[in-house]
């Protein structure tokens, strides 16, 4: 009974984290998708190379392509196990879409709906499987217990799934947002130039100075920082705050910069975002 008991406790392990996989999958891709609706730019990329992997299951695509970004020319790499990446093979150009300030570039056509119906089929699988080893045990305490922690596991998933979604409607990060401040312009920039922990740091742009914008360098953790450029316009009642996205270290971590930033400008300014 006792080897029982540990290879059933092993397997729902190993199947539990099939379904993190999953779920940690899904999430992904409803963030690039996301990244790609409201922050993405379409252009016509020229196709340099294409090449099918089919070890893999299911068969994945690869695109070399040339992108302009910044007013240059740059090789960058589609990947992905949509099938309409197919009749690219003999083509010469692909109509992408890149999100300025990051490494995102995706093909127009991208929706992932193939990899999250592969994904979501893992995850129901994976729990299926869960409650037919659960069932198989003999040990009847054991069983009603792994019944009670599976569903509690499933719909842990599903509520993470949905928590880390939800604020992407409303919050979620751009990389042209606006937040207005009662201050007028002065006041907005000598507050925010102030020292502070590390964390954000403002500097006026050597760069465009006919612009008279500034820099914005936030640090959100040891890897992973972020640029901004920042330009402070004023309003009726005060200023404007536009900051645009330059660089990041971690694409996936943008709505966590957002936070970051929207609280570091009510707290220094009281600014409230508006775009």
């Amino acid at each position: 009974m006792y080897i029982v008991y540990i290879a059933v406790f092993y397997i729902i392990i190993v199947l539990g984290l099939a379904a993190l996989a999953g779920v940690f999958w899904i999430d992904r891709n409803w963030f690039k998708r996301y990244m790609k609706e409201v922050n993405g730019r379409v252009q016509l990329a020229k196709i340099r190379r294409w090449e099918a992997v089919y070890l893999q299951r299911p068969t994945v695509y690869e695109l070399w392509i040339e992108v302009v970004e910044n007013g240059e020319k740059r090789e960058r790499l589609i990947r992905s196990s949509g099938s309409f990446l197919k009749r690219y093979q003999r083509e010469e150009f692909i109509r992408v879409v890149t999100v300025p300030g990051t490494d995102f570039v995706f093909a127009e056509e991208e929706n992932w709906q193939e990899q999250n119906v592969s994904a979501g089929i893992m995850i129901a699988v994976a729990f299926v499987f869960e409650l037919s080893t659960i069932a198989m045990a003999e040990i009847f305490p054991f069983r009603t217990a792994g019944y009670c922690i599976v569903v509690l596991y499933f719909f842990a998933l599903l509520f993470v799934l949905r928590h880390r979604t939800e604020p992407r409607a409303c919050d979620g990060h751009r990389t042209r947002m606006k937040y207005l401040a009662d201050l007028p312009c002065d006041a907005v920039i000598e507050m925010l130039g102030q020292e502070t922990d590390g964390a954000f740091l403002l500097k006026k742009e050597t760069e465009n100075v006919k612009e008279n914008g500034y820099l914005l360098s936030m640090r959100c953790r040891a890897c992973e920082k972020a640029r901004y450029r920042v330009f402070v316009t004023p309003t009726q009642n005060g200023s404007a705050v536009w900051i645009y996205l330059l660089e990041c270290g971690n694409p996936y971590a943008l709505n966590r910069y957002a936070e970051q930033l929207k609280r570091f400008l009510q707290e220094r300014i009281g600014a409230v975002r508006v775009l």
